[in-house]
């Protein structure tokens, strides 16, 4: 990573807690880190570029995120409670800035499920938007990865509240909007059946 790089992750990092922390005291924080990072930057480019960091897109883009859907010797799928809103999901998150795909769906199977994987493949890629039941702005390409438990044992984390295996092919829990039954049914299909990757 070089150093502008580091100095724009930093900057990302302070906007993402100044949206979603609640603590005053880290919001405080936040806000000093940004501006800390914007003096930064302004030693490596123009300053009204760093100003701006984040704040206009060159060539808008739709978000990138990730989802992992692990399974273990029964051929179960494990799941994780969201504390967002009580619901279901199989790990996964957004992609953070400067980290690879296969690096951002370990990261949330550790942060979210308590667990070190091995990915084996990409499973399927969705355009979100197309399989939402809600009114959406946001743009939005997902991809689906299989793995399996390297080390630990499945435990919640910070954003969630419980784990479970579940015979997919049962019985489905009750979602979280953060994945539908369309795209896990997809995704799972590709694994069971050695199918290619689906894509859309």
């Amino acid at each position: 990573m070089t150093i502008e790089q580091f100095v724009i992750k930093v900057i990302g990092i302070a906007k993402i807690g100044k949206k979603f922390s609640k603590d005053p005291y880290a919001l405080e924080n936040y806000e000093e880190l940004h501006l800390l990072g914007q003096e930064m930057a302004a030693t490596l480019m123009p300053s009204v570029d760093a100003c701006t960091l984040f704040e206009r897109d060159v060539y808008p883009t739709p978000n990138l995120s990730v989802r992992v859907i692990i399974t273990n010797q029964d051929n179960q799928v494990l799941f994780v409670k969201e504390n967002q809103d009580g619901l279901w999901s199989v790990p996964g998150g957004w992609v953070d800035l400067f980290q690879s795909v296969k690096q951002a769906a370990m990261a949330e199977a550790l942060q979210e499920a308590g667990v070190v994987i091995s990915i084996d493949r990409v499973l399927s890629m969705f355009q979100r938007e197309k399989h939402k039941d809600y009114p959406t702005l946001l743009s939005e390409t997902c991809i689906y990865f299989h793995a399996v438990i390297l080390e630990g044992e499945p435990h919640p984390g910070f954003e969630t509240s419980e784990t479970m295996w579940v015979n997919i092919e049962e019985e489905l829990p009750a979602l979280s909007r953060k994945n539908t039954k369309n795209e896990i049914m997809t995704a799972w299909r590709c694994y069971k059946e050695q199918q290619h990757p689906y894509f859309e």
